[in-house]
């Protein structure tokens, strides 16, 4: 809405894009809301407390990050923002982008080791007989 401050402008969803999107630069559902590269407030189209929160855990992780925060100002907009401030040296374009390549690589665990459990369940179960009832 026109309403709304110049600075945070109305995005395509996040939630399609992959990995490599987060290697370079922002996707255009995520802007920014400050020229200090330390001190950034994030605006993610499209997004909760979610990715939200596993987004600050990872942020706060980096041992360059001073701090990392987010909020959902409504539920009935589409938007969650993400504020980062980073030490002396460190943009938090890079702290961001690093943290959601974590989170994918996480997801990607996860996906794995549970792919494999169906396959083991599914030749164990394959292999195993019923059991008689008398």
């Amino acid at each position: 809405s026109s309403s709304r401050s110049s600075r945070f402008r109305r995005a395509a969803p996040f939630g399609g894009l992959r990995r490599s999107s987060f290697r370079g630069a922002m996707p255009e559902s995520v802007t920014k809301s400050s020229t200090d590269q330390r001190n950034v407030t994030y605006q993610f189209k499209g997004e909760d407390h979610t990715l939200g929160n596993a987004l600050r855990y990872m942020l706060m992780k980096n041992p360059d990050v001073d701090f990392a925060g987010y909020t959902v100002p409504h539920p009935s907009e589409p938007f969650m923002n993400v504020r980062v401030q980073t030490h002396e040296g460190t943009k938090a374009d890079d702290c961001v982008k690093e943290a959601l390549s974590n989170i994918s690589d996480v997801c990607d665990h996860v996906l794995k080791t549970y792919n494999r459990a169906v396959k083991q369940y599914e030749k164990d179960k394959k292999g195993s007989r019923p059991m008689a009832v008398d």
